[in-house]
């Protein structure tokens, strides 16, 4: 099988379940017992074992946000379930960074679970994909976003689609 050389998934939304409406605040004393997504422990290394370099796993957080991502990735034993250590971990604060870190890693493929994520990475990244988005975001996207997303709501659908597009 023909295997992606990177890919960047976020953690918010797609590996940790969205807790409220403002998923970039850690905010509540219990954020390291928010659970995985359904599925994501199954399919995450499923993924990693298509991927030929490795998975960078992403999230918009600054200060004390960024200790509370490794705490909660640590207490989750995601290296253990997974095999992708804290290590892939990257911070990014603003749209640019995003775009930035796609170039300097070489990105192929990207989940977010927010369209609005995709927009500074559009002319960068070929395999685009879409996870478990809320309704509101989808009908605030702009213009034909959508029709250039792969929409998945469960990790089954999502390790399907990276998988067809490796085919493709």
């Amino acid at each position: 099988m023909k295997k992606i050389g990177l890919i960047m998934i976020d953690i918010g939304g797609v590996i940790k379940t969205r807790v409220s409406e403002n998923e970039g605040m850690w905010h509540t004393d219990m954020y390291r017992d928010t659970p995985l997504v359904n599925n994501c422990a199954k399919y995450l290394p499923l993924v990693r074992d298509m991927v030929e370099k490795k998975i960078l796993i992403v999230s918009k957080s600054r200060g004390d946000e960024i200790i509370k991502v490794v705490q909660w990735y640590k207490h989750q034993r995601i290296s253990k379930l997974t095999g992708i250590g804290n290590s892939q971990i990257i911070f990014w604060q603003n749209s640019r960074e995003k775009a930035d870190i796609c170039k300097k890693y070489g990105v192929k493929a990207v989940v977010y679970n927010k369209p609005v994520d995709f927009l500074p990475i559009l002319s960068q990244v070929k395999n685009l994909n879409l996870f478990s988005p809320m309704n509101e975001d989808l009908l605030t996207a702009q213009g034909n976003l959508l029709s250039l997303l792969m929409i998945s709501y469960t990790w089954e659908r999502l390790y399907q689609a990276i998988s067809n597009q490796l085919e493709a």
